[in-house]
């Protein structure tokens, strides 16, 4: 049995097992999907702290059952585009920030261990986190850009309860911000707020709905196709969801995509007859005419704007 689960930024099923430190990672929401690939972590401790579990080995001095445990105060993804993890969100007033940590900084050393390498799954450096048995500053070594500098944080103890009403706080107050510069049409300025409120709680589908149509009225279409797949995995009913997705693979050129998930949404008992419309029109239009025919940036302007 695993140790604990959770699910990734596409909406996967990630299993974990410990003391084998060995994470699967699976190619949909559930284990009736098949396995994608698994990674075996190794922070440096045959028994290694459990950051899921709120009453784990002493660290910090906090006595075990005490609830508590390390927290710097951030949230992480992998870093795709090379080494190490990248940061994705900053609590205000923590430690991360007091230290002076920032969205999109990639940490390359924590403590005494080193993140030379790509691919590290986030949960990897929160076990990492959880290993802390000491109140001393840790020191972190940060790329940020072009530069590589050290940062020193004095990683504080909470208890999980905390943590996740705090981060639910911090994820409404920025959904807030962002969903009023949406209303207002000012999608370009509403992506950094929602950004930050699905960084911060990120099981919110509507929150990922809205960031994904503000991508997509930017031109950002692979970002825009990302959100909504994770927002899909979420909402699986939702019509207008499988609509914005034929979008984003309708302006990608990919054809047989968007086809499959306008006819989704047709299926569906959406009654908005805008995108019934657009969505058969553009079902028409891929299956009888040839690509090259297409005037692919009006076809898309077309979809978006039947909203």
């Amino acid at each position: 049995d695993p140790r604990s689960t959770r699910t990734d930024d596409d909406g996967n099923l990630v299993e974990i097992y410990l003391p084998q430190a060995i994470s699967l990672h699976y190619s949909g929401p559930d284990d009736s999907f098949p396995v994608a690939y698994f990674r075996h972590f190794d922070p440096g401790s045959s028994t290694q702290a459990d950051p899921l579990q709120t009453s784990g080995p002493t660290a910090l001095g906090n006595p075990p059952g005490s609830g508590l445990k390390p927290f710097l105060g951030a949230s992480y993804a992998t870093n795709h585009d090379g080494q190490g993890v990248r940061i994705r969100e900053v609590w205000p007033n923590s430690a991360a920030d007091r230290a002076g940590l920032r969205r999109g900084d990639v940490i390359l050393e924590f403590g005494q261990y080193t993140l030379y390498r790509s691919g590290i799954d986030p949960y990897e450096f929160v076990a990492l986190i959880g290993t802390i048995t000491n109140d001393e500053p840790t020191r972190i070594m940060v790329e940020r850009g072009t530069r590589r500098f050290e940062l020193w944080a004095e990683v504080e103890l909470r208890d999980k309860e905390s943590i996740e009403v705090e981060g639910k706080r911090l994820a409404f107050a920025a959904y807030q911000q962002g969903e009023t510069l949406f209303r207002q049409g000012k999608y370009e300025e509403a992506i950094g707020p929602l950004q930050s409120a699905y960084n911060f709680n990120n099981s919110d589908g509507r929150t990922l709905e809205l960031l994904g149509y503000c991508r997509l009225r930017k031109g950002q279409y692979a970002d825009a196709l990302r959100a909504y797949n994770s927002a899909l995995q979420r909402m699986p009913d939702s019509p207008s969801i499988k609509y914005f997705i034929g979008a984003c693979h309708d302006a990608l050129g990919e054809s047989a995509k968007a086809v499959e998930f306008y006819r989704q949404y047709l299926s569906s008992t959406d009654s908005d007859k805008k995108k019934r419309k657009s969505a058969k029109r553009r079902i028409n239009a891929i299956t009888n005419q040839p690509d090259e025919t297409m005037d692919w940036n009006k076809a898309v302007v077309d979809v978006i704007e039947a909203v």
